[in-house]
């Protein structure tokens, strides 16, 4: 445990003893030559000090401002230590390269209320994947209640088309809980010391040909096979824009796709996560 005892001695330690010993012998040098050197001495002293003759008061001044020297200097120091501490022990969320930003094939079962299917089909989904990784391995370092929220803009003229609070894919499906019950709780997740999420994005609709975006609101269109009219996509180009909220957690990732035989071309160059 760091002492007040611990402190004191940091700071009143040999460098400080050092330097107000020789501000001491400086300041002090007038007084003891006047009463203990020759006459001679003083003559040529006195005739080569062109400075002020120093008392006690000014030697209290020199060593009060020697000390708040080093007590200053010493709790940066340690301020910077602990910061340091601090910020290795937080949460680090990074993109899982390589291919972070990816495409995923997902299987869809539609069936009536007997389990007879209505459709089966393979949908692609854009994705985005991130992992925790810290540089210490403390239980602080666990990222909690990240939520997603994200950003569409059409890159040909840049506006700005949709918002949407994102989904991890690793949380619980809505259907699972009561029509009745509060959803909010799905839209954070924690990440594990070193472990990985999923972001969904977009996915095309293989019926239609469209593209929307995919969140928890999707799952209130089972009727219409997950298609939510909001969430249209209504370009050949976008830019996504996605920020991450949590517990010492605040980053952002941007990336442009473009939308092309029932698919997705990620452009990985312009991604850029800070």
């Amino acid at each position: 445990m760091y002492t007040r005892k611990k402190h004191y001695k940091a700071i009143f330690g040999g460098w400080w003893a050092l330097m107000s010993a020789v501000w001491t012998a400086i300041s002090s040098a007038d007084t003891i030559v006047a009463h203990y050197a020759s006459d001679d001495f003083r003559k040529t002293w006195d005739a080569q000090w062109l400075t002020p003759k120093w008392g006690w008061k000014a030697w209290g001044i020199g060593l009060a401002i020697i000390t708040l020297i080093f007590v200053l200097e010493y709790s940066l120091k340690k301020i910077k230590e602990v910061s340091e501490k601090i910020e290795g022990t937080k949460p680090e969320i990074k993109l899982k390269n390589p291919g972070a930003i990816y495409i995923e094939p997902i299987l869809q079962q539609f069936t009536d209320k007997h389990g007879n299917i209505l459709r089966e089909q393979t949908v692609p989904f854009l994705k985005v994947r991130f992992f925790n990784d810290p540089t210490d391995s403390n239980p602080s370092g666990i990222a909690k209640d990240v939520r997603a929220y994200i950003d569409y803009y059409r890159l040909k003229d840049d506006a700005h088309v949709l918002s949407i609070d994102g989904r991890w894919a690793e949380s619980d499906q809505p259907p699972t809980y009561s029509p009745f019950a509060s959803k909010a709780h799905l839209l954070g997740i924690s990440f594990g010391i070193g472990e990985a999420r999923s972001l969904d994005v977009a996915y095309c609709d293989p019926t239609s040909g469209k593209y929307y975006a995919w969140n928890n609101d999707n799952y209130a269109f089972i009727n219409q096979f997950y298609v939510n009219p909001k969430h249209l996509l209504e370009a050949e180009g976008l830019r996504v824009e996605v920020r991450l909220r949590g517990e010492w957690v605040d980053k952002r990732l941007i990336f442009t796709f473009k939308t092309e035989n029932r698919g997705f071309n990620i452009d990985q160059d312009s991604c850029r996560f800070c």
